[in-house]
């Protein structure tokens, strides 16, 4: 919320206060055995708490309890809800009241299923796995209605409408059908096996990323129309251009998930540089757009946004491996002085953000780390990329800031290394890990 409405509601510390009633929400998960009494508000609660988890360094936490709450939706049968029946085939005769309640019900436990298929999918790229294979359940996509009861049913039925028809689901169900994407991806390339293991193993990979990155696009083009442009803006509510650039942002990330394991690799062979024609433009625009947001209320909600915060680091660290990687080499696609620009500026960005989000306090740490290696190798001294020395460096920062608060030091909150966590949840080095000391 805009800090100047938290203040009316007397409330000075929000970060401070969102972490308390996460603690009291997983308290209260556990006080009621939430693994042995399974119902729907238990998966509500989970699928909210991924909003603080990220933020505050929880995020081994958040994968266990998604797990936990995929598999309490499996024991309800959220996953076998089948296709939207035609019309409304109850034999037992029902009062109206009382079939629109039972439609409202399958939708709410439609839009829980898909939200945790959805955290699933979209985390691959973070972890390489996922843990819902959709040979597995039947459940259709939410329907894209409105929320009012008068403006939601047609006689006994869910009005479904037009993509074009903005409704409170209009963001996720993009999201969705981005999600199945990114699934397809890497079943795809699973499928091809290992590189080395057949003959052009490796080109054959990057033409299925080819394949996904032409399927993105089109993704995109097909978005309702209040997504790719202003036009409508008048007849919308405010929160959609907001959306709109935070979907802008998060389509950069997914283009940056297709072609992840050829990021360093396009540095240096000209046969994979389509990844960096792909996705560096549009990391670019998107970037700009989010870190020059005017301050107004709904900018408070787009900056405390794990996933913002995550994507505006990983967008503006490619950016600056363009810039190190590339330099000397004729090939960099983006001007030096634009690209250290965007930089300070997300630099800035991440920094106002770091009260409220981990990943924004480590970003601030990395992001100045790399301008600095960068600002060495253009003066030509003799440098080396040492990832390991880095790593630990935006670690000891982040220890340092947490015990000259007082807090807990990042192993104990985080529960796990920092390399994980920079792999993982900044989703920026993983599989180029091994290929930095060559590079």
């Amino acid at each position: 919320m805009d800090p100047l409405l938290l203040q009316e509601l007397d409330i000075h510390l929000p970060s401070k206060t969102a972490e308390v009633c996460y603690q009291k929400s997983i308290d209260s998960l556990h006080d009621a055995d939430f693994m042995v009494n399974h119902n729907l508000f238990s998966i509500q609660a989970i699928c909210l708490l991924i909003y603080i988890g990220h933020n505050i360094g929880q995020s081994d936490r958040i994968s266990v309890l998604l797990a936990s709450a995929v598999r309490i939706a499996q024991c309800l049968c959220l996953h076998r809800l089948g296709p939207d029946p035609r019309k409304n085939t109850d034999t037992v005769e029902q009062s109206p009241r009382a079939v629109q309640q039972r439609l409202i019900d399958r939708e709410i436990s439609k839009r829980v299923w898909w939200f945790l298929v959805r955290q699933d999918w979209l985390q691959i790229p973070f972890n390489n796995t996922y843990n819902i294979h959709p040979t597995q359940f039947n459940t259709s996509m939410p329907k894209n209605c409105k929320e009012e009861l008068s403006l939601m049913f047609s006689s006994d039925d869910v009005i479904d409408r037009d993509q074009e028809h903005y409704t409170q689901g209009s963001y996720t169900m993009v999201l969705n059908h981005v999600a199945v994407l990114i699934w397809k991806t890497q079943d795809r390339m699973c499928q091809q096996g290992h590189p080395d293991a057949v003959e052009g193993g490796l080109h054959k990979l990057y033409a299925e990323v080819i394949q996904s990155d032409r399927e993105l696009r089109e993704l995109m083009d097909k978005m309702p129309t209040f997504f790719r442009n202003a036009s409508r803006d008048d007849d919308l509510p405010a929160h959609v251009r907001y959306q709109r650039e935070v979907l802008s942002l998060s389509f950069a990330h997914k283009f940056y998930s297709i072609h992840r394991h050829f990021q360093i690799p396009s540095f240096k062979d000209p046969w994979f540089a389509y990844t960096k024609v792909s996705c560096l433009p549009i990391m670019r625009r998107s970037l700009a757009t989010i870190i020059s947001l005017p301050e107004e209320p709904y900018t408070s909600i787009v900056k405390s946004l794990w996933t913002v915060n995550t994507q505006v680091l990983t967008t503006v660290v490619w950016l600056l491996f363009e810039l190190i990687f590339s330099r000397g080499t004729g090939t960099q696609l983006l001007d030096a002085t634009e690209i250290r620009d965007l930089a300070i500026k997300s630099s800035n960005f991440l920094q106002q953000n770091q009260i409220m989000s981990r990943i924004a306090k480590r970003g601030f740490s990395l992001i100045n780390t790399l301008l600095e290696l960068d600002k060495s190798v253009e003066r030509g001294d003799d440098t080396e990329f040492n990832l390991k020395e880095i790593i630990s460096r935006v670690e000891k920062n982040d220890q340092d800031s947490r015990e000259e608060s007082g807090g807990l030091p990042s192993a104990e909150l985080n529960g796990n290394s920092f390399v994980n966590w920079l792999s993982r949840d900044a989703a920026i080095l993983g599989f180029t890990m091994d290929i930095f000391d060559s590079a």
